[in-house]
């Protein structure tokens, strides 16, 4: 990977984790304590950004927190995020087991690249 491709991916993922650390605290003020400490504090984290399709994948950790949010908060969060964010912002809710097996998936065939490069490598070497 490129390193200022890599550089600006990382500057990106910080730019957007500080904007969700903004959208938590204006949660926190206009959200009941209770509720604010039930459902939300400590209780999602930012998967990524699609800055594309403008959608916020937040993971969660049970089927229940899921429904949950997306009944009750789905649309103070879009809203807030969309103030934050300076553009209509969707939200979408992932499960933790979602994520952590979408990652393996992703490390599997990364390795399997790899391996497949490696070996277009070595037979280029051999036909020079």
């Amino acid at each position: 990977m490129d390193i200022m491709k890599y550089k600006n991916e990382q500057n990106q993922k910080a730019y957007w984790t500080e904007r969700w650390e903004i959208v938590l605290s204006i949660l926190k003020e206009k959200l009941d304590e209770f509720d604010f400490m039930t459902w939300i504090d400590n209780r999602l984290s930012l998967a990524r950004y699609d800055q594309e399709n403008e959608i916020l994948f937040l993971i969660v950790d049970t089927e229940f927190m899921k429904a949950q949010l997306e009944h009750r908060f789905q649309l103070i969060i879009e809203n807030t995020a969309t103030e934050v964010f300076a553009r209509p912002v969707k939200v979408h809710f992932l499960l933790q087991e979602d994520e952590e097996i979408r990652y393996e998936r992703i490390r599997k065939i990364t390795a399997y690249l790899c391996g497949a490069l490696s070996n277009i490598e070595n037979e280029k070497k051999r036909l020079n």
